[in-house]
C-alpha cells in the first residue's frame, strides 16, 4: 500500500464524495488511513461481476485525526494502485 501512496496511484472514493459528503472524509484521512501502523484487515470479498473480476478489501484504520475509519478497497498489483471505492 504504501508504494502507491507515495507514487499518487490512489484513486480517490468518488462513492464518498458525491453521495456521503457528511461523512466528512478527506484524502489527508484516506492516506492517514492507508499509512497508518495499525490497520487490521477486516474482511476480503471477491466481486465475480463482468465488470470488475477482483477482490475487496475492508481495511480498519484511523483517519488523520487518530479517529476509527473503515476503507473498502481494490488493488491492483501490476500498476501498484489502489482504488478507495468507499469510506465510513
Amino acid at each position: 500500500m504504501k508504494v502507491a501512496v507515495t507514487d499518487g496511484s490512489v484513486i480517490p472514493p468518488f462513492h464518498t464524495w458525491t453521495d456521503h459528503p457528511e461523512r466528512n472524509i478527506s484524502m489527508d484521512d484516506i492516506i492517514a488511513g492507508l499509512t497508518c501502523e495499525e490497520w487490521t484487515l477486516a474482511k476480503t470479498e471477491y466481486d465475480a461481476g463482468p465488470k470488475y473480476k477482483n477482490w475487496k478489501y475492508y481495511i480498519k484504520t484511523k483517519d488523520a485525526e487518530g479517529d476509527e475509519l473503515l476503507l473498502l478497497i481494490s488493488a491492483n498489483p501490476e500498476r501498484l494502485s489502489i482504488k478507495v471505492i468507499t469510506t465510513w
